[in-house]
């Protein structure tokens, strides 16, 4: 894992020296995890990976930093491929995005790149994979359950103070606790603002477990075309 840094902080001087030509860094970057298709897999085999690859990375760029994904993951899941069939690459690949979707909203583009540098070091299969989705998934729905009683709490006391407030306004008394009544319309308005905020975050988590989930569920995506420099397929 050290060497795996040391390796990206590498990379990230290479973007710099290359940055007035990003477009041949990038067809380095490609040719690179290209090359390891053709010479560490079957003919066979690398035709349907590198499809499954390319439909892959139009999913997860929106989540990553796309040199960093193709530098570091696209190597290490095409050496998973070759002890899997298409389907549990499938899957796979599938569970990858789905915790790309979640580290990303949850610890941002750049850490979501590191922790999938993690993931695809170590987990080389599908159900390793999914060890790490049950885990981030819980604590997603963890978040989603705590702010939902937080909230609840917090609404069953600003309904107390409302029909307090009601009732000071409406008694005969009502000009002798003026400042009373003054202090309650406050903590009214602050417990209204800090639900609105808590609910921002709850809908926030429980947005990213339907995209998790539906992520994980969707159905398999016909295969891209062949990538260039690979026959096409025959019928």
């Amino acid at each position: 894992m050290l060497s795996a840094v040391a390796s990206k902080d590498n990379v990230h001087q290479a973007k710099i020296t290359f940055g007035a030509n990003t477009n041949f860094f990038k067809n380095v970057v490609r040719q690179h995890w290209e090359g390891r298709l053709t010479t560490q897999l079957d003919k066979t085999k690398s035709k349907y990976v590198a499809a499954e690859i390319e439909s892959h990375l139009a999913r997860i760029n929106p989540h990553v930093d796309k040199l960093d994904y193709e530098i570091f993951c696209v190597p290490n899941i095409i050496a998973h491929s070759k002890h899997i069939t298409r389907e549990e690459l499938q899957d796979y690949l599938k569970t990858v995005e789905s915790l790309a979707v979640g580290y990303s909203s949850t610890l941002g583009r750049d850490l979501t790149s590191l922790a999938l540098i993690g993931l695809t070091t170590k987990a080389r299969n599908s159900t390793s994979a999914e060890r790490y989705y049950h885990s981030l998934t819980g604590y997603v729905q963890g978040k989603v359950t705590r702010y939902e009683s937080v909230i609840d709490r917090r609404r069953r006391r600003l309904y107390g103070m409302s029909m307090l407030l009601q009732r000071e306004q409406k008694g005969l008394l009502r000009f002798f606790k003026k400042k009373r009544i003054q202090v309650l319309s406050r903590k009214i308005e602050s417990g209204i603002k800090d639900i609105e905020g808590l609910t921002m975050k709850l809908q926030t988590y429980s947005n990213v477990s339907v995209s998790m989930r539906e992520r994980a569920s969707a159905p398999a995506t016909p295969p891209a075309p062949s990538l260039p420099g690979l026959p096409p397929k025959k019928d």
